[in-house]
């Protein structure tokens, strides 16, 4: 079982994580990221195999970027509770 300690670093990387995904400049940024990188797959040539493999590429790291914040939102929400759980078995004991 983890220690408070990292329970709580897990709550500061969720709110690190919440402020920069809430952030509109951030959301901005990504979607217009993302939408180039659509929009230039789009208009590649079919036999220019690896210039779709790279846009492929470009498209799995930016999902990984975001499956990667929403682990540390999961893992900093179950840190949030597990110490709530603590603090509720003390003050009620």
């Amino acid at each position: 079982m983890r220690n408070d300690s990292e329970l709580q670093a897990d709550i500061d990387r969720m709110k690190n994580v919440e402020n920069v995904i809430n952030n509109p400049e951030y959301k901005k940024a990504f979607l217009i990221l993302k939408a180039h990188i659509i929009t230039e797959f789009e208009k590649l040539n079919y036999s220019k195999v690896d210039d779709m493999q790279e846009a492929n590429r470009q498209l799995k790291t930016l999902d990984r970027i975001e499956s990667q914040f929403n682990r540390i939102l999961n893992d900093g929400k179950i840190a949030k509770d597990t110490l709530a759980k603590k603090l509720k078995r003390i003050v009620g004991k």
